[in-house]
Parts: C-alpha cells; structure tokens; sequence
C-alpha cells in the first residue's frame, strides 16, 4: 500500500511517546476531585461523560497519540469502559482504572490479556479495550499511539464531553482537508488547534437517519503527501479516488481478471436458454454460493477471488466485485460502485474522499436501465438493495473514469391484512387473520423466521403482544421463493375482546393492528425523519356479529394528507346488517421528511393513533 510505503520511505518506527504539545491531562495523572464527582454538572442525567479527549498529530514522525479520560457516574455508564478504537495502523496502548478506596487513589492497569487486536485490512484496524475493575465512580484513562492521521475527530459524543482538544502540528510533507459537521461551536479555532467545551450528549431522535450526519466532528481527508523520493495524490478529485482505487490489488486487480470459479459459472450460465433478466437472477444466485462473512469493506479479502470462493466465504466486495466479473463475462455492461452506507453516513457533495466510501455493489444495464445489485443477502431479490445501501449516492469506479450513481430506492415496506372474524354468542370471536408481505416486508418476515430457532418461535414472537389471541394453526407460504410476498395466514380464537358494561360493549376492531402510541411525541425536532423506504399499511377487518347484537355506533370515518402529500391516511367503518367492515390504509410516500415539517407530521399521526384506538359500541339485545 502506499501508506506502507511512505512510512518505510520516511523510516517510521513508532514507539509510545509523550505529547510534544502542552496537553490539557497527563496519562497517570488524575485530580481527586474527579473521583469525588458523582454527576456531571452540564447533565445530571449522564451515565458518564468524556472529561478530556485530547489528539495530538506529530508533523516530523507521522505519528498520532490520543488520550481519552473518562468518569463513570452509573451502571448504564459501563459500556464506555468496553471501547473499541479504529486505527489506520497497530496501535500502542495502555490505559489506567482509577477507583477511591478509603479516601486514597488507587490504580489498576489495563493487562495486554484485555487488549484486542483485528485487522480489518492492511491500513485498517480495530482495537478492542476492556478496562479493568469499573464500578460506579471509576475515572478510566486509555492512551494509544499509531502512524498516521485519524480518519475523524469527534468534538461530540452520546455523553457530555467537557473538553475535547485536536492538535494536528503542521508538516511540510503533508496536505489534508477537513470537513466539520455537526452544530456546536468550537470554542477555540485555528489553523493546527480545535478546542471544544462543555459539549451536551448528542441526542438520538426516532426515525433518523445515521448519527454519523449530525454528530459534531470533522471528517479528515489526506489530499497530498510530498517526501523527498516520494509524492502521493490521493483524492483531491474523484477521478483520482477512482485511480487510486483501480490501481490497488484488493480492487482493480481483481476487477481485471476473471477466475476458473467465474467461467465455470458464466458458462453453466450461459448453456441454458435465459432471457437477460434470467441471467442476471442467475448470475447473483451463483454469488450467493459464497457466504457473505458480515463484513462491510470496499476492498476484496486476498488479491484473487478463488481462495475465497473455494472456501465457500468472502467479505461484501469479495462477493459484489465477483458479480460484475461474472456479469461481464455474460456479455453485460456492468461497473463496480462504491458508497457510503448509512451507518456511515453520508458522501457529502462536491468533496471527494477515498475514505468516506467503505462499500462496493454491482451496477448492470439491463433493458436499457442501470440497476444496482448486492448479492450479499440471499433473502434479498435481485432487484431491492439492502437498506445500508439506501444512503443517496455512490460513485462508478472504473478504468475510464467515475460518475455520481443516484442510489434509487428500489421498493417499499407493504403489508396489507385481512381478518375475517366471527363473534359467537359468548362473546368469543374465531376466524382468520391473513397478511401479505411484499418488497421490504417480505424479507423482514424471511429475516426473523431465518433468526428462529422453530417456526414455533417466530408465531409467539408474533403473539407476544397481544393479549387474548388465541393461535389455533399458522401457515405460510412463499417464504423460499424471494420474488414473491410472503404470506402468513392464522386461524384464531380470542377469547375476550374489548369491555363490557351491563349490555353494552365497547369492541376495539384494530386491537392488534393499531398504532399504540405516536413516535413523534417530542415538541421539537432538530433532524430530518428518515423511513429507509416508502411504508404502506393496509387492511379490511371483517366482524360478524351474532343475532343477539347490534351496533349502535361506530367511529366516524378520518382522511388525513400531509400538505406536501408526502403521506396519508384513510379510515372508514361501515355496517351491513350484523356485519361490519372496517378498511384502513396509511401511506408514507417519500421516505425522507424534512424536519421542518414535524409538527404537522406528529399532529397527523396523533389523529391516526386517536382513530385506531377508537372502539365500535354494540349492544347486546
């Protein structure tokens, strides 16, 4: 890699070593009264809180050193004694757990027996840290040296961060960028040195988007690295990103070449009588022949797909730049993308960054329209994206150049039920309940029941949460074919429903279909809601009364639209004799909302939760 290469141009041996700059703490060096502490004076509902974290960049050496110190106020705070740091090279690092014993200090250092290490890829790994003996009140100190500039810097974090300090000396071999995102502001800026203070917790908000979008940190992107004998681009341009990327081993060589695994299957491909579409659903059937191994990278494993393929695994590249080999190989124009996930946030416009992409899918023309495929999930169709791939766009990385890829949403979450009950003179109710699952709702179907130990424990994870249903026999259907909805149909018993008062009853006809509660119970909100995809919920509830009772009101009908028509609402109950029929419908046609458009938004669904929690009145004759 080049960055292996710089280093041993520039004969780096890193070792740990003191800060050069003047730093706000000291490694071993703790002030009592931070162990007195029990609650942090800007939010005295924080678990912990970041007392300092300080990174300190050394322009001579490369060489970067961070301190993290951080208090423990209770035992929800004790995840932030687990950490694991992400390094662009092995790390040196040690740490401290202080504790208050009888008025006096007491220290225990972090064993090597508590440090793990995993190499993502050549320039990227990941540290594993579990501090010893934390208890409510401990003050843990983690300290780790590595070559390199991090690849961000977070001036804010889920707790309170009282200083957060990056210091980056300035070198005259190296040229980088930064992007600051976020909304705090710094209370010191210039041109090597960026201070934070007092920085409250960064608060989740239902249906959002990545926090990786909103979190106040920088991004930090090296553009250029001149050495004597040696001179680096890297992505002042995404052409150049596109470059640099064909011209690695992990990716463009493999891209390059095709392997006996992809011509064998090319040709068993190509000896049967398929239309394009055939091939293509052939061609991501033959990839999922290689097991995805869960991990997310933009480069493949090994050099060379059959080492993978052989041993039936590979990571998401090994697996997607595999199926644009053999896509071509069938006579398709397909290219390699690359993106962002949503995890990791978004690829901002106008910033070309080598580091900010972190996947690959495939990209083929097929009946003149480009699709993107990840053939990473077997549960998946051909045509639908998993959703950390619906993060807006992408990049073709290819030998001719790059281009922007919008990154279409390709379906939608629809489920649409059907009950068909009957009330009996008791009281109890019997019949059917059937649900179709399509798209986006069908493989989360296929997703939990592939998670379950039984189908036994997927129906009473079904029937968890609702009380008084009663499931006689479950059946399903189309739950192997990807390319069609699942289907669950239950025949039910619910042997009491709803209340009762003397001759009067107050039955709740989407007692298991109806919106609980609002989500969007905040006064304010600062973010877009995102819904990954557009949402459709229907249903027809059919209930047969028995001769002995009547209806003698029913909710009045509700049609909700959002001003920018972005979603709506129907709802309407009507009576036939002693039947009665009710048929609902939400739909959220753009899966994005702007945050300017919350309080219209919670006032629509506070109506809808209102309406479905409405019971019809019946009257026992």
């Amino acid at each position: 890699m080049k960055k292996a290469l710089l280093l041993v141009a520039i004969s780096m041996a890193i070792t740990l070593i003191g800060f050069s700059a003047k730093a706000p703490v000291k490694f071993g060096k703790i002030d009592k009264e931070f162990l007195e502490m029990t609650v942090c004076d800007i939010d005295s509902t924080a678990s912990a809180v970041v007392l300092c974290d300080y990174g300190y960049f050394n322009g001579s050496t490369f060489s970067f050193t961070r301190l993290v110190r951080i208090k423990i106020l209770s035992k929800e705070g004790y995840e932030w004694a687990d950490r694991v740091f992400t390094t662009s090279s092995k790390a040196n690092i040690r740490g401290i757990t202080y504790n208050l014993e009888n008025g006096e200090v007491v220290e225990e250092k972090l064993k090597r027996s508590s440090i793990f290490v995993d190499k993502v890829y050549d320039d990227l790994y990941q540290m594993r840290v579990s501090m010893p003996n934390v208890r409510v009140g401990s003050v843990i100190d983690i300290e780790f040296t590595y070559s390199w500039l991090p690849s961000s810097w977070y001036f804010q974090r889920t707790i309170p961060v009282l200083h957060s300090e990056l210091y980056i000396e300035k070198s005259i071999y190296l040229t980088f960028r930064k992007n600051f995102i976020g909304n705090i502001r710094l209370s010191e800026s210039t041109d090597d040195r960026w201070i934070a203070k007092n920085v409250p917790a960064f608060r989740e908000e239902p249906y959002m988007s990545s926090i990786e979008n909103y979190i106040s940190k920088f991004e930090i992107e090296i553009m250029k690295v001149s050495y004597p004998g040696l001179f680096i681009n890297f992505s002042q341009s995404w052409g150049g990103v596109a470059g640099i990327m064909m011209g690695m081993e992990h990716f463009g060589l493999p891209l390059k070449s095709f392997n006996n695994y992809i011509k064998g299957w090319a040709k068993e491909i190509e000896e049967e009588p398929l239309t394009d579409e055939q091939k293509v659903m052939a061609a991501v059937d033959k990839m999922h022949d290689v097991k995805w191994n869960q991990i997310e990278w933009k480069y493949t494993t090994l050099t060379e797909f059959k080492y993978q393929y052989s041993k039936g695994v590979g990571n998401s590249t090994d697996i997607n730049l595999g199926l644009v080999v053999l896509l071509r190989k069938l006579g398709f124009e397909s290219y390699a993308v690359a993106l962002s996930t949503r995890s990791n946030g978004l690829i901002y416009y106008g910033t070309p960054s080598l580091q900010k992409l972190n996947y690959v899918v495939a990209s083929v023309k097929l009946d003149n329209n480009f699709i993107l495929i990840d053939a990473t999930d077997e549960l998946l169709p051909y045509n639908l994206l998993p959703e950390r791939c619906l993060n807006y766009t992408g990049r073709i990385v290819d030998e001719d150049g790059t281009k922007e890829v919008k990154i279409e949403i390709p379906g939608k979450h629809k489920v649409v039920a059907q009950y068909n009950l009957t009330m009996n003179k008791d009281l109890s109710i019997d019949g059917t309940i059937n649900y179709a699952n399509y798209e986006y709702a069908a493989y989360d179907v296929r997703k939990e029941m592939e998670l379950v130990a039984d189908i036994d424990e997927y129906i009473d994870a079904y029937n968890a949460d609702k009380e008084g249903l009663i499931i006689n026999e479950a059946e399903y259907s189309n739950v192997e074919d990807v390319y069609k909805p699942v289907k669950e149909k239950y025949d039910i018993t619910i042997e009491s429903l709803g209340t009762q008062s003397d001759s009067i009853i107050y039955l709740p006809c989407m007692e298991y279909e109806k919106m609980d509660e609002n989500p969007f119970n905040s006064s304010t909100r600062l973010y877009p809601i995102d819904f990954i995809y557009p949402v459709e919920r229907s249903g027809v509830i059919t209930i047969n009364l028995p001769p002995n009772v009547e209806v003698l009101d029913v909710p009045k009908p509700l049609r909700l639209a959002m001003p920018d028509k972005s979603m709506d609402y129907i709802y309407s109950l009507s009576t036939m004799g002693n039947k009665v029929i009710l048929n609902y419908r939400l739909r959220i046609v753009d899966a994005v909302i702007r945050a300017s458009e919350y309080d219209k938004m919670r006032i629509f669904f506070e109506y809808i939760t209102e309406k479905e929690a409405e019971p019809i009145i019946l009257k026992i004759k």
